[in-house]
């Protein structure tokens, strides 16, 4: 294979991943007015969201989650990292000011318990941002209808899709209002969330 390529291909992997800590970051500092508290990330994976969020926000107090072991460790003393799920989560009830779940949800066997733990663990009036993918066109609907299809075949938990109209549904069933919607690309959006009273 050419090296030239491979070297292309990695070097788009890391602007897209900096694009995306960009993005969070500037979300995050226009919606979050005073940046104290704690702030909790759903699925920290590599931990880029979270490090850059702590570097950003000096005076929150950041924790972060995964189910994957290796995903919880960190040599930032700053961050308290715990391997937990989304849908089981060990934190006190009204816990977090802030909650950053990026590109999670669809990994989740059972999202809709994930949602009523954010929501429990979020302060009123707290702000929750999600990022995830939600098929817009047909096409997206069918290639999604598709990849749940196939799941199911080989019995595998992985990947299943909100789709737009149950974002809203289940956001507010576990009193989450969508204050705003921004596209991010064709497949997928941040959502800009607060927990009701």
């Amino acid at each position: 294979m050419d090296k030239k390529k491979i070297y292309k291909y990695g070097l788009s992997l890391v602007n897209k991943e900096r694009k995306d800590e960009e993005e969070l970051s500037r979300i995050l500092k226009e919606i979050v007015k005073k940046p104290t508290g704690n702030l909790l990330e759903v699925g920290v994976g590599s931990g880029r969201f979270i490090e850059r969020i702590c570097d950003d926000f000096k005076k929150m107090k950041c924790f972060g989650i995964d189910v994957v072991p290796d995903f919880v460790k960190t040599n930032n003393k700053k961050i308290r990292l715990s391997l937990q799920s989304a849908e089981k989560m060990d934190f006190p009830d009204n816990f977090f000011s802030c909650i950053v779940v990026v590109d999670v949800l669809h990994h989740v066997p059972n999202r809709e318990k994930a949602l009523s733990e954010i929501s429990r663990v979020c302060k009123p009036n707290g702000t929750i941002i999600f990022r995830d993918i939600r098929p817009r066109h047909m096409l997206d609907k069918m290639e999604y209808k598709l990849v749940d299809l196939s799941c199911l075949m080989y019995n595998s938990n992985l990947p299943k899709y909100f789709h737009p109209k149950d974002w809203e549904t289940k956001l507010e069933k576990e009193k989450i209002q969508i204050v705003e919607i921004r596209e991010y690309s064709s497949q997928l959006d941040w959502l800009i969330c607060k927990k009701i009273g």
